[in-house]
């Protein structure tokens, strides 16, 4: 079989997520949607030729830039799908499996992050490689999946009473640590001494987080290294969270949490619910967010008032919007520190994305 994945019309509404992703890099469970589809369907990625199995079909502004991130892939404008015959068409939407397959807003993806880490256990084989000491106490550990080259430090709490833990490859779990499933800690990740992540968590690769956490999603590469507390919340690539900084994810009256989404005020019908924090944001020490904040791309976060819902986009502090050579000297600094760099397609995205985003409310 040959696939083309395409991204949905609706897209959009996975805000500000979809800002500068496909649709099919959102991260759930163990996985992106992309990355689940590969492993279920028994493909070998290294083996593509960029002209056989899979093709990926996405918004034209985006091709160039998701080009140069899957190299293995042969990557299309959506308006060029009917040039492509004998491959059926799959859109991203439906890559969710019957568990998550009623995402239609980012905020959505709270009430599936722990039925998809149940599912996504499967995946992982029972090996277990841990490096670290025997202090460290496992509840439930037929529940518990660690990688090669896990470090495990004294004192650790690895509790798998409510469901399963994964913890992949190269992660260290600093000393007096306690974590709850279900659970996914990305590779190359670490976690604090002293946090406590608590369960219907997801952790992309690279991330550096402690403090208290719970029900929430980080994309990856982003951190928030100190104490604080992120919950109900969606964070994504590159961002940094300062020492201190808590996020609201129940109002007083126990009501709906409504969103400042678009140009309009959305309910989101859940009783629980933080950020949307999109990437490249920056928040500084010691800042309290609202219940249902939205915060777009390249927000540097540092004169804020707890009543503000949303952020501007490229905004420095409460007024100000940076100019776009300075966002782009703070991301290349920011990528240098991982060893990564911002390739010639993501700064023309970006630039676009900038020039669009500053003159427009719709973000």
């Amino acid at each position: 079989m040959k696939y083309i994945i395409t991204e949905h019309t609706n897209y959009e509404l996975l805000k500000p997520f979809s800002l500068n992703h496909p649709i099919f890099e959102l991260r759930l469970g163990a996985f992106t949607n992309l990355d689940r589809f590969v492993l279920e369907n028994n493909f070998k990625i290294d083996s593509f030729d960029k002209q056989d199995k899979i093709i990926l079909a996405v918004r034209n502004e985006i091709k160039d830039f998701v080009c140069n991130k899957y190299p293995n892939f042969k990557v299309i404008s959506i308006n060029e799908i009917n040039n492509y015959s004998g491959y059926t068409k799959i859109n991203s939407s439906d890559l969710n499996n019957s568990i998550s397959n009623n995402i239609n807003y980012l905020w959505d993806v709270f009430k599936y992050i722990g039925k998809q880490i149940e599912y996504d256990f499967s995946f992982f084989k029972n090996y277990n490689n841990t490096i670290g000491s025997q202090s460290a106490i496992k509840i439930n550990d037929k529940k518990i999946f660690t990688g090669e080259n896990v470090v495990i430090k004294p004192g650790v709490v690895l509790d798998a009473s409510n469901g399963p833990i994964i913890i992949d490859e190269n992660v260290i779990l600093g000393s007096n640590s306690v974590l709850e499933g279900p659970l996914y800690i990305g590779k190359n990740s670490e976690i604090s001494p002293m946090s406590l992540i608590r369960g219907s968590t997801s952790i992309g690769p690279f991330c550096k987080i402690g403090g208290e956490v719970v029900c929430s999603i980080f994309q990856g590469y982003s951190n928030k290294v100190h104490h604080g507390f992120i919950g109900h919340s969606y964070i994504g690539e590159w961002v940094n969270i300062g020492a201190g900084t808590n996020n609201s994810n129940l109002k007083n009256n126990y009501g709906q949490v409504k969103i400042f989404f678009d140009t309009k005020i959305v309910n989101t019908e859940l009783q629980f619910m933080g950020a949307l924090i999109g990437d490249y944001t920056r928040i500084s020490i010691g800042m309290n967010l609202n219940t249902g904040i939205y915060i777009p791309i390249g927000a540097n976060i540092f004169d804020y008032t707890f009543k503000q819902k949303k952020i501007n986009p490229f905004s420095w502090g409460k007024d100000q919007i940076v100019s776009f050579d300075k966002f782009l000297e703070t991301i290349e600094s920011m990528k240098k520190r991982r060893n990564k760099i911002v390739t010639e397609s993501e700064k023309k995205y970006l630039e676009y994305l900038y020039q669009n985003l500053i003159s427009n409310e719709s973000f």
